[in-house]
């Protein structure tokens, strides 16, 4: 699915924080971020669909925060009373250059997720506005992401739109 033409309502990029409410904050993670965002996706893939794990909890926490630290990919989090309710990573790529734009950015949204216990709130849709707003305003001339069946309706709240040219193997 990529995006075009989203008016995203959300605070200009350039603010730090983006905040809804009293409670909700999206914003930029943080070093101290990475382990409860480890923990979130642990538990999205492990407990809420029954996958085998790789590797045991502890070495699962403590190579994901290894790989974020030196990831290209960027981390942005939903923070709910001082604590990660959800998170979404972008990694920003350089195209090929073109005679009509010789800096091309495309931007991969990955590993959306919230807490179950927040979802239906706008929680997702409003981390996942904000983290396109980050990625347009650096130069991303497209957002694409791969969804997950049960995802793909958040995502076309959102503005995003299935594309029979984007092919993948």
């Amino acid at each position: 699915m990529t995006l075009r033409g989203l008016d995203t309502g959300v605070a200009p990029a350039r603010a730090a924080v983006y905040r809804v409410g009293m409670d909700l904050r999206i914003r930029k993670a943080v070093d101290v971020d990475l382990a409860p965002v480890a923990e979130l996706r642990w538990s999205s893939i492990v407990d809420e669909k029954n996958a085998v794990p790789a590797t045991e909890h502890g070495a699962f926490v403590e190579a994901f925060v290894a790989w974020a630290r030196a990831a290209q990919h960027e981390c942005f989090v939903a923070e709910i009373a001082g604590r990660i309710r959800g998170a979404a990573w972008v990694v920003l790529t350089e195209r090929v250059p073109s005679p009509r734009a010789l800096i091309r950015v495309t931007a991969d949204l990955q590993g959306v997720y919230v807490d179950p216990d927040y979802r239906g709130q706008g929680i997702g849709q409003r981390l996942i506005a904000y983290v396109v707003e980050e990625a347009t305003a650096r130069g991303a001339e497209r957002v694409v992401v791969h969804s997950s069946d049960l995802a793909v309706p958040l995502y076309e709240r959102v503005g995003f739109t299935a594309s029979r040219t984007l092919l993948h193997l």
